[in-house]
């Protein structure tokens, strides 16, 4: 019997999900060919019959169900392993003070939660209110803001763009806007 690989089993979850090699590469990012060639050395490293292929696709046997269950289970503890050790030893803990207007808090809630699930070391401290923060005095390490990028102290990156209204015509004429 020769060694199972994860890549092959990777495979078969690709396939069951897709229900043909064409749609299992494309959700591998990888060749129609390389699918079919893991998985014909998947049945020959477990010794049995797991994919039946038609011209309408591919089903799973009994056996390859069994399989695709066995690797579903392998694939979330894999993913559960990444995002509970992921990152520990690469150093990333430590408070990180974020201040930012409360309206942005739900658009950014996500990604906050996010990065805490990643580095679980990491504390976020939110600073919600609209008053300027001094980041010399590490008042905040970031803020998101709604300002313009010309403040030579600080490092600024624009991440969009919001347009509140048209301005009337003689106001523009006035100031000088196109």
């Amino acid at each position: 019997m020769q060694l199972m690989r994860w890549d092959d089993l990777r495979c078969l979850l690709a396939v069951e999900r897709a229900g043909t090699l064409k749609g299992a590469a494309r959700l591998l990012h990888v060749d129609q060919t390389t699918v079919g060639r893991r998985l014909d050395a998947l049945q020959v490293a477990l010794g049995t019959r797991l994919v039946e292929r038609d011209e309408g696709g591919c089903r799973l046997t009994a056996a390859g169900s069994r399989a695709a269950s066995t690797a579903a289970r392998m694939d979330e503890a894999a993913l559960a392993l990444d995002r509970d050790i992921g990152g520990l030893d690469a150093g990333v803990d430590g408070i990180v003070r974020v201040a930012t207007a409360g309206g942005f808090v739900p658009v950014l809630a996500g990604a906050l939660r996010e990065l805490r699930e990643r580095y679980p070391r990491l504390r976020l401290e939110l600073n919600t209110g609209t008053a300027l923060v001094n980041m010399v005095r590490r008042d905040a390490d970031l803020a998101i803001r709604m300002t313009r990028e010309n403040q030579p102290s600080l490092m600024a990156k624009r991440v969009g763009h919001v347009q509140w209204g048209e301005v009337d015509p003689i106001v523009r004429t006035t100031l000088g806007l196109r």
